[in-house]
This record gives structure tokens, C-alpha cells and sequence, in this order.
């Protein structure tokens, strides 16, 4: 049996009458439907839109969409935007109750038919997400607990030694101060102010990744690599593991140094732990496409991963470890994201893992301003 020819529209317009079976559907959806023309005036809102904003569909539709959402400039320049995901944004909008509402949304360019309203026109698709994201904290807080319940093994493992040498060094001055030449006590001094600072970038670095990786300020960030690679150099030792570490010359870039060490400190982890006597770990840091992006390092010649454990390897609570909460890595990555940046992994098993994490050195914040700024 042949389809049914479709039946040919004389007017394009009565599409869009009040019962026509298209704003029958976008009544029905459970998203939010502005379209406005190119001045900014509001020409449809889908029932949804209504119950959100808190005004009726008849009263938005007689608005400016600057009075509801954010100007008609703004839309403009983010769907004039290259990248699609650049149109799909959060913002606070601040209903005429005083209530404050997050909504996600894409915004489009489309042609409606009919003269009265003009050629030209953006819909704004968006559904009301202040809940979700209420939500999204109180599982990132519940995240963080978690991350130092998961590293807190390794943080008693650098702190022992520290301690340990710290309490002697003390013990030894309390006991001998008359009796110890100035040189020997200033030595002193200085390897216990050494493990101290040792012992601060532990926790400095642990569970920092929850932080924004762009500073406003610029920071020594290769300097900030050394000194997590020096942290973590005793439980490479302990275990027989060659800890490397080769970094270029670099200006003060603007990035959060304790972020960088807290994803270092979790990657280097992973790596030792990866590792067995005699193999070896190496971390690199560099500016890559014309110093417009960080790169580091870090690989590692031990166990490796098959392929299924690589594929989800930045998973949530997905772990091969007999202890581990499959956490670290997962924050990692979503920090290295939200910088606008990427985690990649390239792993064979038995041959060891190599772990690549590229960030921009803009904030994709000050990419699109406006909105963004909202």
C-alpha cells in the first residue's frame, strides 16, 4: 500500500492557531518554549514557559523578552556562536515574585511563516533546574566526604614519615639545645620546616578538586608539579618505583596550583599504585599550541587496563582497586572539564597507562560574556 500523499498547506499560518496539533504538543511538553522576534518581542510561550516564569501565557506573550529572561543581544550572540554547545547555558533568572530560579536552555534560530510576525525569529527552549542543581551540591558535598575517606590511607602514609622526623629532630633539640652547635641547630630547623611544608601539601592538595582549576591571579604552577611529585617520591621509594619528573620552563600561568596538585596528587596515586618494584612513573608538563594550553603528563609501565575497564574508567565509583571508591579520577576529570578542558586516556594492559590532561589557559567564562556573567 502506497503512504498517503501529504496534504499540501495554502496558508503556512494555521500551523499555528491555538488548537492547531503543533502548540497542542508544546502545550503538553514538560520544557518551556519562548519564540521572539528579532526586536525582542515575545511571540509565543508554550504553557510550560508560563508555570516557570509565574505569568500568564496571554501576559508573556505581550513582553519584551529582556523582561523575562535576558535580552535579545545576548541570544544573538550565542547562537551566533560556532560551537552548538555554546547555546546550551544556565542562568538565574529572577521572577517579578522575587523568587530566584536556575534554568538550563538552548536557544535556536527559526523561520516562522507569516508576514505579521517577520521572517526572522529565536526560540528559547528551558526547563527549570533549580532543584536539580540543589541536588548536584549536595552530592558534590557528599563527594568531597567521600574523596578524603578514600584517600585517607595515603594521606597517614605521607604523614608518618614527616611526623616521625619531625618528633625526633624535636626531641634531639629539647634534649641536647645547650650542648648543640648554631650550624647543627639551624640544620635542624630547616629539615623540620621541610617535612612541615612536605605535610601542608598533602592536605593543601587533597580534595581541592572540587575548586575551579582558572585563578584570577597568575601562580607558579610548574613549581607546584615538582612539589606534589616530591610529596608523593617516598611511597614511590617505599615500593621500588622510579618517580620522574620533567617539566619545561614556564611563566606564572592562571591556574589554581592547589587544584593542579590535588589532580596530580590523584593521578600519581593511581599510577604508583599501578606500578610494581623496578617500573617507573614520569611526569611532564608543558604549554602546547602556541602557549594557549597546559598540558601534563603523567604515565606510568606498570599493569595497564584492558579495554572495558578503560572505557569506563572515569566512571563514578568505578574501581579495580580492593579499597577504592572509584572517585578520584571521576572528579578529575569533571574539574578538567569544567575548565573547558580534556582527560584522555590511552592504556594497553601490561604495557602501563598514560594519562593526558589539557586545559585552556582562558576560562571558557570570559569566551562568551553577557549570559555567561548573568
Amino acid at each position: 500500500m502506497k503512504p498517503e500523499a501529504a496534504i499540501p498547506i495554502k496558508n503556512p499560518a494555521d500551523l499555528f492557531y491555538a488548537d492547531a496539533p503543533a502548540i497542542q504538543i508544546l502545550n503538553s511538553m514538560n520544557t518551556g518554549v519562548i519564540v521572539t522576534t528579532e526586536a525582542g518581542q515575545i511571540t509565543f510561550a508554550n504553557l510550560y514557559a508560563s508555570e516557570v516564569l509565574q505569568c500568564t501565557k496571554a501576559e508573556l506573550e505581550r513582553r519584551q523578552i529582556d523582561t523575562v529572561l535576558f535580552s535579545i543581544e545576548e541570544i544573538k550572540q550565542l547562537v551566533g556562536a560556532k560551537s552548538q554547545e555554546q547555546t546550551r547555558l544556565e542562568h538565574k533568572v529572577i521572577l517579578h515574585t522575587g523568587e530566584e530560579k536556575m534554568i538550563g536552555f538552548h536557544a535556536s534560530l527559526v523561520n516562522v511563516p507569516g508576514d505579521d510576525l517577520g521572517p526572522l525569529q529565536y526560540a528559547i527552549a528551558f526547563q527549570d533546574i533549580t532543584q536539580w542543581n540543589a541536588l548536584h551540591r549536595d552530592r558534590d558535598r557528599l563527594l568531597k566526604i567521600a574523596t578524603v575517606g578514600d584517600v585517607l590511607p595515603t594521606i597517614l602514609h605521607e604523614l608518618k614519615n614527616p611526623l616521625a622526623a619531625i618528633t625526633t629532630a624535636v626531641e634531639v633539640l629539647l634534649e641536647e639545645v645547650e650542648e648543640i652547635p648554631a650550624k647543627t641547630t639551624r640544620e635542624a630547623l630547616q629539615a623540620i620546616l621541610s617535612e612541615i611544608r612536605r605535610m601542608k601539601l598533602v592536605f593543601e592538595g587533597i580534595g581541592a578538586t572540587h575548586r575551579e582549576l582558572h585563578s584570577t591571579v597568575p601562580k607558579a604552577v610548574d613549581e607546584a608539579i615538582r612539589e606534589a611529585v616530591f610529596v608523593l617520591k617516598a611511597k614511590a621509594k617505599s615500593g621500588g618505583i622510579d618517580l620522574l619528573c620533567e617539566i619545561d620552563p614556564m611563566p606564572l600561568l592562571m591556574l589554581d596550583t592547589a587544584v593542579v596538585r590535588a589532580i596530580l596528587f590523584n593521578l600519581l596515586s593511581n599510577a604508583i599504585d599501578a606500578c610494581r618494584s623496578g617500573d617507573t612513573v614520569q611526569v611532564t608538563a608543558s604549554l602546547e599550541q602556541e602557549d594557549s594550553v597546559f598540558e601534563m603528563v603523567v604515565s606510568d609501565n606498570g599493569c595497564g587496563m584492558s579495554k572495558d575497564v578503560q572505557a569506563h574508567a572515569t566512571e563514578l565509583f568505578m574501581t579495580t582497586k580492593p579499597n577504592g571508591s572509584g572517585i578520584g579520577l571521576s572528579l578529575c576529570e569533571n574539574t578538567v572539564a569544567a575548565a573547558g578542558g580534556v582527560l584522555k586516556i590511552a592504556s594497553e594492559m601490561n604495557k602501563g597507562t598514560r594519562i593526558t590532561v589539557s586545559v585552556p589557559l582562558t576560562s571558557p567564562k570570559n569566551e562568551v560574556s553577557g549570559i555567561l556573567k548573568s
